[in-house]
This record gives C-alpha cells, sequence and structure tokens, in this order.
C-alpha cells in the first residue's frame, strides 16, 4: 500500500512538472502595437529580430501582423502556383515591382537580388526598402537599399535562408510604401 501511494505521488509530481512545462513556458515577448506599425513601415531602426521573434512567436500577434502588413503595403506578391517542373523560380513581376535573381559570375555561391520598383515612393528613394516574406506561417523582414533609378539589389550566399525564402514559390512578399 505504501509503494501504491509513492508511484501516486510520482504520476502527480510528473503529470504537474508536464502541465508547468505547457502552460508555464517561456513567456511571449511583449511587443507594443506602435513598435508593429514602426517595423512595417521600416522606420523601427533597433530590435527588429527581437520584435520579428515575438510576432512570430504569437499566432494572434503573427495574424494582426499579416493585416497590417496587407493593409499598409505598397504592392503584395501573392503566392505562386507550382510550376510542373523542379527549375527554381527565376523572380517575380506585377504592375508595380519586379524581383529577379543572378547568380555572381565570379563567385557561383553568391545571388544578387535584383529588385526594380516601377514608380518608387520617395520613402523608397531615400530609406531602405522593405520586404516582408511570409511562409509557412513565418513571417520574415529583409531590407534592400533605397533606390537608385528605380532598382536596388542585395547579395545573399546561396544557402543563405531569407534568399531560399524568397526564391520559394508559395511565399507572399510585400513591399511596404
Amino acid at each position: 500500500m505504501h509503494a501504491d501511494k509513492n508511484k501516486l505521488a510520482q504520476r502527480l509530481f510528473c503529470s504537474k512538472a508536464v502541465h508547468r512545462e505547457l502552460h508555464d513556458s517561456v513567456p511571449p515577448a511583449a511587443v507594443m502595437f506602435n513598435d508593429m506599425v514602426q517595423l512595417a513601415q521600416g522606420k523601427l531602426k533597433s530590435n527588429t529580430t527581437n520584435l520579428m521573434a515575438g510576432i512570430n512567436q504569437s499566432i494572434l500577434l503573427r495574424k494582426q501582423y499579416i493585416e497590417l502588413l496587407q493593409q499598409l503595403s505598397f504592392e503584395h506578391s501573392k503566392a505562386q502556383a507550382a510550376a510542373s517542373t523542379t527549375d527554381k523560380l527565376t523572380g517575380r513581376n506585377s504592375d508595380k515591382f519586379s524581383l529577379k535573381f543572378k547568380r555572381d559570375s565570379f563567385t557561383p555561391a553568391q545571388v544578387f537580388a535584383l529588385l526594380t520598383i516601377n514608380h518608387p515612393t520617395d520613402n523608397h528613394i531615400v530609406n531602405n526598402v522593405v520586404l516582408h516574406v511570409l511562409v509557412a506561417q513565418r513571417c520574415e523582414r529583409i531590407e534592400f537599399p533605397p533606390l537608385n533609378s528605380g532598382r536596388s539589389q542585395q547579395l545573399f550566399e546561396e544557402s543563405d535562408p531569407i534568399l531560399q525564402k524568397l526564391l520559394n514559390s508559395e511565399a507572399e512578399i510585400i513591399i511596404m510604401p
């Protein structure tokens, strides 16, 4: 009988520990709505990595952030249908922008992402151009240098996860004004 009480106590202790682990784990990072707006518009310069991590941790924050991006966006390129070939996506084109990828001729492991905006805003010319890539319920923020003659470019290593997300045909790309 004493052994049964010990087993019961052990089970109770284990179930409490599991319950605590599931429900009292790391609390989601506090993210203020104003910070999300500033981040979406590309005006927030510090703490962007922590804010994006906090947004991606919480389903509610991620939904709010994606809705905010869609409302404030300059252009939105939806996910593209999968092609019947295994070739990588060569780029994105819309009425307002194009995003093309070109391998560096001297260093084949490096890829240039070439962004062209047909009718840029003043913000695109003065400040960094902010792209948001939505793929697999995650949101990534990418900054391109300010436009020069309507164009900007960013250099990526071929194995860079951000480049892989840009090349993903199921990704949505949102360009902020």
